[in-house]
C-alpha cells in the first residue's frame, strides 16, 4: 500500500511541478504589467498542452512497450472511470494486461 502511495506521489509531483516553475515568472511578469503577464501564460499552456498531447504518450508508450494511440485511450477511459487515480494507473495497467494477454 505504501509503493502506491509513493508511485501516486510522485507521479503527482512530476504533473504539477512545471506549474510550480512557471509560477515565479508569472508572479513577476504581474508586477510589470497585466499584458506580459498573460504574454508569460498563454505560451507556457500551449507548450504544456503539446506535450501532453504528443510526447507523453510517446515516451509513456516507449516505456511500457505499447503504442502511443493505446496509451492515450488507456489515460481517456481510466480518468472516466476512475478520476485522478485512474490517470496515475490507466497506462501501467494496460501494459500488465496486454502482457498477461501476450502470455
Amino acid at each position: 500500500m505504501f509503493l502506491l502511495f509513493l508511485r501516486v506521489f510522485t507521479k503527482a509531483i512530476t504533473l504539477i511541478s512545471p506549474y510550480i516553475g512557471a509560477l515565479p515568472a508569472f508572479l513577476v511578469s504581474l508586477t510589470q504589467s497585466t499584458g506580459l503577464a498573460i504574454g508569460v501564460v498563454i505560451p507556457f499552456f500551449v507548450v504544456q498542452i503539446a506535450e501532453n498531447i504528443f510526447v507523453v504518450p510517446k515516451v509513456m508508450g516507449k516505456a511500457l512497450d505499447l503504442h502511443p494511440l493505446t496509451v492515450v485511450i488507456a489515460l481517456l477511459v481510466g480518468s472516466a472511470a476512475f478520476v485522478v487515480i485512474g490517470l496515475f494507473i490507466a497506462a501501467q495497467t494496460t501494459a500488465v494486461l496486454m502482457e498477461i494477454y501476450m502470455y
